[in-house]
């Protein structure tokens, strides 16, 4: 939690001292892949640059008055070596771009006919020679976990109590025309077969467990909210319960039991049963967050509305905080935020902290002393945010 809280009239006018979220680019056909260079601004950008030569970085902003963050898509170009700058000490308005220089051919130096077009793809990272490397077959288990799904009927819901597949910790799901009841047990089978669900009319049931008994209670908590978030995110039905509590977790089991999930919501879509809109790459991969948890892109610049407080903790560490309304707070990106959970932190603090490592959200900052949010955070209270 924080220790100090107060008004920062300063602190409201400076940006964030963390770094923008930083998605790695990389250029596919000749198109940048990244959110914040999408194709009309990357030609809207390189059309400013080659009217003249050359653009300010100014007058490139001044063109993109939509854009949530031009600097910022101006630098993932310098990045991709699309766009040069001609920097006197720092970037500034005043510095100027212009298109990089092609690499010369080296077929045109020799003499060569030129060949196909070479596609640019993202530089791997170094690797040891062949001959360096001991050769054996190496078994990738990704996770310690191996999902097994069981469908049947509404009619035959008792019959989930008596299968062996069922009496261990795991997840389910009770199914009509419209809504989903999303649950989780530490007897699966026993708590679909005997439990009083909110939900009526239930045609189809579902229950993942895992077939290598390494899913505890605790990780069905974290696999019965990944996958109600899943659902929800989805919308093939309507959720019958609000949003589950989870567990507590690291960064790295969390990541175990978000690919269990996924590869149980993967055979859910196959059967025909949920998750049968949208593609199947945005299933796998999961929401980046819960729904209403990520505010709106905004300039780097920009001070949000509403009342900004500083929020100062753990020998130098600073959070930026916005006050909208009772029940709508804002933790500003760049804000800092403990590498170790406290003692007074509860379970959905530290669930949370996982779960957004996991999509990027929080990400170590540039000193290694804490973690740093990549994006503006809504919280419904000011003791929520500092937690």
């Amino acid at each position: 939690m924080a220790d100090i809280a107060s008004s920062a009239t300063s602190a409201a006018n400076n940006p964030p001292s963390g770094p923008f979220p930083v998605e790695a680019p990389i250029l596919v056909n000749g198109l940048v892949d990244h959110y914040l260079v999408s194709p009309s601004a990357q030609v809207r950008i390189l059309r400013i640059v080659d009217e003249t030569g050359s653009a300010t970085v100014g007058e490139i902003v001044d063109a993109l008055p939509e854009h949530p963050d031009p600097v910022a898509a101006i630098a993932v170009m310098l990045r991709l070596g699309i766009l040069v700058a001609e920097l006197r000490g720092v970037l500034d308005a005043n510095t100027v771009v212009r298109r990089a220089d092609p690499e010369p051919d080296p077929t045109e130096a020799a003499g060569l006919p030129p060949g196909p077009p070479t596609p640019i793809l993202p530089k791997a990272p170094a690797v040891a020679k062949y001959e360096d490397r001991p050769m054996h077959p190496e078994r990738l288990e990704v996770t310690p976990f191996s999902a097994t799904l069981v469908l049947g009927s509404g009619r035959k819901r008792g019959e989930f109590g008596r299968m062996g597949e069922t009496h261990r910790p795991g997840i389910y799901g009770l199914v009509n025309s419209t809504h989903v009841y999303i649950g989780m047990g530490s007897d699966v089978g026993q708590r679909v077969a005997t439990g009083a669900q909110p939900i009526r009319d239930i045609e189809e049931i579902f229950v993942v467990t895992d077939a290598r008994g390494n899913l505890t209670a605790e990780d069905a908590k974290v696999a019965e909210r990944n996958l109600w978030s899943r659902a929800i995110a989805h919308g093939d039905r309507i959720l019958a319960n609000g949003v589950p509590d989870g567990a507590p977790v690291d960064a790295q089991r969390y990541s175990e039991i978000d690919q269990f999930v996924a590869s149980a919501c993967l055979a859910l879509r196959h059967h025909d049963l949920l998750f049968t809109r949208g593609s199947t790459r945005t299933l796998i991969a999961g929401p980046r967050a819960e729904p209403g948890r990520v505010a709106p892109l905004r300039r780097m610049n920009d001070v949000p509305e509403g009342e900004v407080l500083e929020l100062s903790f753990n020998d130098g560490h600073v959070a930026l905080a916005v006050k909208r309304a009772s029940d709508r707070w804002l933790l500003l990106r760049g804000s800092d935020v403990r590498i170790d959970t406290v003692a007074t932190a509860g379970a959905g603090a530290r669930f949370q902290r996982s779960a957004w490592l996991h999509s990027g959200l929080l990400d170590i900052g540039a000193d290694g002393r804490s973690y740093v949010v990549t994006r503006d955070i809504v919280f419904s209270s000011g003791s929520a945010v500092a937690h």
